[in-house]
């Protein structure tokens, strides 16, 4: 496993620090989670786990069996992420933490992590590529509309974006679950396939985990502990019904079909 206090290194920062600070031209605001992969999700792909969508699975037990059951052999996160959930656990940083956060940081870490439900990919990305994603996250608008992102605030989401890519030029297949709409940005511009916590329960529903009313309640619930920005946020739980009709499902399969 790997090293479970994992930050940065100097050389990393360092280059992290020479990334010059200049909106891009070709990024914009908005989220782009990838409309390409059919609802109810890509089997046999890799998942490469965000924080945000750990915890927000992890804010029901139900939700949280369900998400593990599903993607049961094929969950994986980057060690920068995992050493982001151990501290968000660690009861010493309380101080800084938001209660609920924390508590689904605990749990995320010991169903996730120290279970093995989760592999580390301790392996490291591109430097070229990481400084290309990096520097494109962190040109990118806070959330709150306020500035720019804190220069270690996008470790984590370069570290899989980057993993992604070198993965997907092994010809592997894999998806990016993150809540993180600028992340979806970027990760959609290097043909990354990105999801939310939303589209996560589309593919529970459709699984049979869950009716759509009930999945909706755990996406309410879920929303105080990490949001998904609101272009992308379901409205109301007819959002996530599935088409399925007689085990047949018209949009998946026409996805499917143009894929092949």
């Amino acid at each position: 496993m790997a090293d479970q206090s994992r930050k940065p290194t100097p050389l990393m920062m360092k280059r992290i620090q020479s990334i010059p600070q200049r909106p891009p031209a070709y990024l914009t605001q908005r989220s782009a989670f990838s409309t390409s992969i059919p609802p109810c999700g890509m089997s046999g792909a890799w998942a490469y786990l965000d924080t945000g969508v750990m915890y927000s699975a992890s804010s029901r037990v139900a939700c949280l069996n369900a998400f593990l059951v599903h993607y049961d052999g094929r969950l994986f996160v980057v060690s920068t992420v995992e050493g982001e959930v151990r501290r968000a656990a660690d009861p010493a940083n309380s101080a800084w933490i938001d209660g609920a956060v924390q508590n689904a940081a605990r749990t995320a870490r010991g169903r996730f992590l120290d279970s093995g439900a989760v592999v580390v990919d301790d392996d490291e990305p591109e430097s070229k590529i990481f400084d290309e994603v990096y520097g494109q996250l962190s040109r990118l608008p806070h959330a709150s509309g306020k500035g720019l992102r804190h220069e270690r605030a996008n470790v984590g989401e370069a570290f899989t974006i980057a993993i992604c890519i070198k993965r997907r030029r092994q010809s592997r297949r894999v998806s990016f679950l993150s809540n993180d709409g600028g992340a979806s940005v970027v990760a959609t511009f290097h043909h990354v396939p990105t999801r939310n916590f939303g589209h996560v329960l589309r593919e529970l529903v459709c699984a049979g985990h869950f009716g759509p009313d009930e999945a909706f309640e755990v996406l309410v619930a879920a929303q105080r502990i990490s949001g998904i920005p609101l272009d992308d946020l379901p409205v109301a739980a007819t959002t996530l019904v599935c088409d399925a009709a007689e085990q047949a499902c018209a949009t998946c399969d026409l996805i499917r079909n143009s894929e092949a």
